[in-house]
């Protein structure tokens, strides 16, 4: 959780040592009700869904059909290792984590037009190791590097670009010299991104939240690709099971009665699949559920 007034302090080699953790200042946002219970559903990688609308990229269509961890597959091809073994060991191994959480960074920063010198400082690499990641990005995914160079094609040959929402961005200067220019095309790969999720979510938030009342709900907020609400806690059958994941043994939430992940199910999954048809892959979710904002924890789905 984010911590706020959080004071660290660095060693000589860097080494950072928490003096004080700080306040995990999400937990003053409580349900109106004592009755009720936190939720939050997040839309799994929003913008790498999105991407695939753009792109057509064959092998993320074919990982996200397939369901699986995005993050770990990117890691595994860019690194050329089995996605097994990072989804294994991504929780127990220092540097299979750090794979791919640098898998992570590199893509959305491509997604944000950030170059190599700011990749850099977001993996806290050199410039070389940095551009070192997204080659190998780009011959991993050549598609990628595709979806990029149309985006600029379209800002030189019609100074706009438009999202499957009908939003257009106008880059009027962006003949005006070469830093304009890429500064516009690095707006331009973004927006057509960013923008497409930001409508997703919102376009189904409108809708869950019209609908909530049949889960005795109240749709509170929005952050970036998630939505919090607050329900009745007896709509929800919370209970700690023990499953198998990966070879080992782990403690997970699950919802028992199943309700609220059918009613996602109808409201985000389905209903962007009949609205959408340009979205290649489905409109998938988390749950998390708490008694605060500051502490929600995953459900998943009852499959018992």
């Amino acid at each position: 959780p984010p911590y706020m007034c959080r004071i660290t302090r660095k060693d000589k080699e860097g080494k950072e040592t928490v003096l004080h953790r700080g306040f995990n200042i999400k937990k003053i946002f409580i349900p109106s009700n004592p009755d009720n219970i936190m939720v939050n559903v997040d839309i799994k990688g929003a913008e790498l869904r999105v991407y695939t609308a753009y792109s057509h990229d064959e092998k993320m269509i074919e990982a996200l059909l397939k369901g699986l961890d995005i993050h770990s597959f990117t890691a595994s091809k860019i690194n050329k290792i089995a996605y097994e073994k990072v989804e294994a060991e991504r929780y127990w191994d220092k540097a299979i984590k750090k794979m791919r959480d640098i898998a992570k960074r590199v893509v959305f920063g491509t997604f944000y037009g950030a170059g190599a010198y700011k990749i850099a400082e977001q993996i806290g690499g050199t410039k070389e190791e940095a551009q070192r990641v997204i080659d190998l990005l780009f011959e991993a995914f050549p598609a990628l590097r595709q979806y990029i160079e149309g985006t600029k094609q379209q800002v030189r040959s019609r100074q706009f670009v438009k999202t499957h929402f009908g939003r257009f961005r106008r880059f009027r200067l962006a003949h005006a010299n070469r830093e304009l220019f890429a500064e516009a095309c690095r707006e331009a790969v973004n927006f057509l991104i960013q923008s497409t999720a930001s409508d997703l979510v919102l376009s189904q938030l409108c809708e869950v939240s019209d609908n909530l009342d049949k889960l005795e709900g109240e749709m509170l907020l929005t952050v970036h690709d998630s939505m919090t609400f607050e329900l009745p806690r007896t709509m929800m059958d919370i209970q700690e099971v023990s499953v198998e994941k990966s070879g080992n043994e782990k403690k997970i939430l699950v919802d028992k009665k199943g309700l609220l992940h059918e009613f996602m199910d109808e409201w985000i999954v389905q209903r962007v699949k009949d609205k959408y048809d340009w979205l290649p892959v489905p409109f998938l979710y988390d749950v998390e559920a708490g008694p605060s904002y500051g502490e929600v924890k995953e459900i998943e789905r009852w499959t018992g």
